[in-house]
Formats: C-alpha cells, sequence, structure tokens
C-alpha cells in the first residue's frame, strides 16, 4: 500500500496539484485525508501509455492527472488518451 510519507517531494506537489484543480483544498492540506485516498485509490499514481508517472484522481463527480515530472494538467482528451 502506498504511504503518502513515502512519496517522492514531486509525488505529493503532483498529488496537491490535481487535488486543488478540481478544488479539494481541503484534501490537500490534511494528511490523514490524503492518506485515506490513497488507501482507497481515489489517488492513485500510475504509468500513462506515453511512459510518463502522472497521479489520477478520481472522485464521484471530478476526475483530475497531473504529470509528475513537470506538474501538468492532462486535459480531458489526454486523460482518455493515457489512462483509458
Amino acid at each position: 500500500m502506498m504511504k503518502f510519507v513515502e512519496l517522492s517531494e514531486q509525488e505529493r506537489k503532483a498529488v496537491k496539484e490535481a487535488l486543488e484543480y478540481i478544488g479539494y483544498l481541503d484534501v490537500a492540506k490534511s494528511p490523514e485525508m490524503l492518506q485515506e485516498w490513497l488507501d482507497d485509490e481515489t489517488i492513485s499514481i500510475c504509468t500513462c501509455r506515453s511512459g510518463r508517472t502522472a497521479v489520477w484522481i478520481i472522485t464521484e463527480s471530478h476526475e483530475s492527472a497531473v504529470y509528475i515530472d513537470t506538474l501538468e494538467s492532462l486535459s480531458q482528451e489526454e486523460i482518455t488518451k493515457e489512462f483509458l
């Protein structure tokens, strides 16, 4: 199981960037909630089809993905191409 405190600094930045992009500032500021979301796979870190690594967040009403290397948000089209 992935632990938030064991993620690299860049991975943590990408998680927070992805959360802020969809308006979940409260989760981004809460280590406990971040860990809960990692545990239930609402937040995941995965390799895209392109070979780049990204943080992907899926809630009931939102999804967000951010490349870890550049902290660049993926558009809906890029999310479809890279993950689905």
